[in-house]
């Protein structure tokens, strides 16, 4: 059963992310055995669960599965691949929201990694991890987010979650 798009029904929301979790949890060990721990099949299983939790405003279920993810790909593509641009936004975008003291690190990094790639006629925010390593197409065209504007807004929650901290 798919997680509905919106999640905005809570009986529906809990209905397709339990069912989700439960399809995810068997399929990855099985995708592990066969595959191996690193695989493009795990990544892009921990990218589908991830998404399916983000849709559905669940930042701190997706947030293991995200530096999960983030380690795979650090090892599979180096530190300052394509690939990591998504998934340090969406760190950033989390810790911003709830956790002021660990977002500034995820930040710094997300712009340091984009600026490998500054040269980039119009970078866009994807998901999809398929071909990203490397791959500088992956930050141009489409009507996707783009990953400079979520790192600004990031960044921009951030600040006003510490002024709001420290009654500035």
């Amino acid at each position: 059963m798919p997680i509905p798009a919106n999640c905005s029904d809570t009986g529906a929301k809990f209905e397709g992310l339990r069912k989700a979790v439960t399809a995810f949890a068997s399929g990855l060990d099985i995708i592990e055995e066969r595959f191996g721990p690193d695989s493009l099949e795990v990544q892009k299983a921990l990218e589908a669960m991830i998404s399916a939790y983000l849709d559905c405003g669940e930042f701190w279920k997706a947030e293991p599965l995200l530096k999960r993810l983030l380690e795979i790909c650090e090892r599979t593509y180096g530190d300052d691949a394509a690939a990591l641009l998504w998934i340090l936004a969406e760190l950033a975008t989390g810790y911003a929201r709830e956790r002021v003291e660990d977002a500034e690190p995820v930040l710094e990094r997300g712009f340091a990694v984009l600026r490998t790639f500054l040269d980039a006629g119009k970078p866009i925010f994807r998901r999809s991890i398929l071909d990203m390593a490397g791959n500088r197409k992956v930050l141009y065209g489409g009507s996707q987010k783009g990953v400079l504007e979520t790192l600004v807004q990031a960044s921009e929650t951030f600040r006003d979650n510490l002024r709001k901290r420290w009654g500035a």
